[in-house]
This record gives structure tokens, C-alpha cells and sequence, in this order.
């Protein structure tokens, strides 16, 4: 890439983005499937047996999602539980890197997103796709303990969220409290404009229900998991900024990918 590239990623809370990937590759991890997709304890109990789970299925398949995925995805070892080899990974990332967003902080994330990259507020405008329709939701007792669960077998990934998520805030200090107060509010205004513009069912339905053929064959489907999608409104539909808007993330990259190799 050219010199004066600009880097960004993205990084989640382990608790929420461990629970997200037990549902959502649950047919992709063999160690995953020892416990009920959709049970009530099912996490807790999976987190609290999770050595035994893995302990002979950690280099196959699709594993790397059972142990601190977001420390494997930027390249590094996610079974290493050193603390200087996490600390020097954490410190390489943020080398590279000129904002890592945070998930649980979307709009003020995207707000810096927009001043880094000197965009009108109206260029990170976005909805969200690819929700569950439904979630076990923990009460706040129980998602503290199950969270400092997650956070020991996934001992890499939440130092990178502790790491980047004080950065990112270190980030709105500087930006301005008030002033990011008020984007926020300016981002939410007009991600609401952008979904009475172009969609038609505003709360979503399960993809198997959409009514456009075109977006239902791309839309994702996860084994056992029913994911919300939306249908465009009639006037929309000839509109390729609210087509972006809905279409999900594997579909959108291959419509990129084909601009940028045609051939």
C-alpha cells in the first residue's frame, strides 16, 4: 500500500463478541457443539470446561474462534498467554494502526472515523445487518461473572479491547466531550433520515422472510440462527446508496472486490 495508507480496525468487548461467536460458528468449531447452541447456561458452562473442550481439536477447522479470535486475526498467536508477547503484539497493532474502532462504541467510533478521514458526518452513515432476532441476555449479576470468565480464556483479546478501548476514549477526550456529544446525536439523526429513506420494514426481519429474492440470496444465514435483514422500499430500489446500506458485509466485498479485479 502507498506510504500515507490509513489503517483502521475494529475490535469488541470478549464477553459480548464471545457469546456472538458461539452462536454464530457454532457448526463451524467442533468444540462448540459439545453443548446446546441456544442453551440458557450454555457459554458459562462451555467457558468453565473450556481447556477439556479444546484440548484436542485446537488446530482444526475453524478452532481459532474458540480462543481469543481477534488476537488471531491480526496475525498473532492466540494460545500464547504470555504477558510480554501479548503486550509487544498489543504495541505492534498500535504501530500499524491510526484508529481502532470499538463495537460497543460504534457512533462515537465512527465520529472519529469521520474526523480522521476529513468525511462529511453523512459518509459513515450506517445499519445495522446481521442481528440475531432474538439474544439470551444475561442479567447484570450473572454477565459479570461470566464476563471475567471470558476475559481469563480469552486472556488476549480483552487485553487488546482494555488496550484500544482506553485509546479510543483517550481519543474523545481530545476530540471534545461536548462536541462528540453532539455528533453522536448528529450521526444517530441522520442514520434514522437514511432508514426512512430506504427501508421499508424499519425493525427488520428474518432474511427468510425478505421479499427481494436478490437480497435474500446473499443475505447471511448462520446455522440455527435466525439473523434480521431489510427489504428496500419501492422508491429505493434503484438507489445504489441505500442498496449499500442493506446488502450484508460478504456481498458488499464481493461487489468491490469485482470493481477492483474485473477480470
Amino acid at each position: 500500500m502507498p506510504a500515507d495508507s490509513v489503517y483502521i480496525t475494529i475490535v469488541r468487548e470478549p464477553l459480548e463478541l464471545f457469546i456472538s461467536t458461539f452462536v454464530y460458528m457454532y457448526d463451524l468449531v467442533p468444540s462448540f457443539r459439545v453443548l446446546p447452541q441456544h442453551g440458557k447456561d450454555s457459554v458459562e458452562l462451555w467457558l468453565d470446561q473450556a481447556g477439556n473442550f479444546v484440548k484436542e481439536k485446537k488446530h482444526g477447522g475453524f478452532s481459532f474462534f474458540a480462543k481469543s479470535g481477534t488476537f488471531y486475526d491480526f496475525g498473532f498467536d492466540n494460545w500464547n498467554e504470555n504477558e510480554n508477547y501479548i503486550s509487544e503484539a498489543i504495541s505492534q497493532i498500535d504501530s500499524i494502526f491510526d484508529l481502532v474502532l470499538i463495537s460497543d462504541h460504534m457512533l462515537e467510533s465512527l465520529v472519529l472515523l469521520s474526523d480522521l478521514m476529513n468525511w462529511p458526518l453523512k459518509d459513515v452513515a450506517c445499519m445495522q445487518v446481521n442481528s440475531q432476532t432474538h439474544k439470551n441476555s444475561l442479567n447484570s449479576t450473572d454477565k459479570i461473572r461470566v464476563r471475567e470468565k471470558a476475559r481469563r480464556w480469552n486472556k488476549a483479546d480483552a487485553a487488546l479491547f482494555d488496550y484500544f478501548n482506553a485509546t479510543l476514549w483517550k481519543k474523545i477526550e481530545m476530540y471534545g466531550s461536548s462536541r462528540m456529544a453532539q455528533d453522536v446525536v448528529k450521526l444517530k439523526q441522520i442514520n434514522e433520515n437514511l432508514i426512512d429513506m430506504c427501508v421499508g420494514n424499519k425493525n427488520g426481519v428474518d432474511v427468510s422472510k425478505l421479499k427481494d429474492p436478490n437480497v435474500r440470496r446473499v443475505a447471511y444465514k448462520p446455522s440455527g440462527v435466525s439473523v434480521l435483514g431489510f427489504d428496500l422500499k419501492p422508491n429505493a430500489k434503484n438507489c445504489t446508496y441505500c442498496e449499500q446500506l442493506i446488502i450484508p458485509e460478504n456481498a458488499f466485498a464481493a461487489k468491490i472486490f469485482n470493481l477492483q479485479y474485473p477480470k
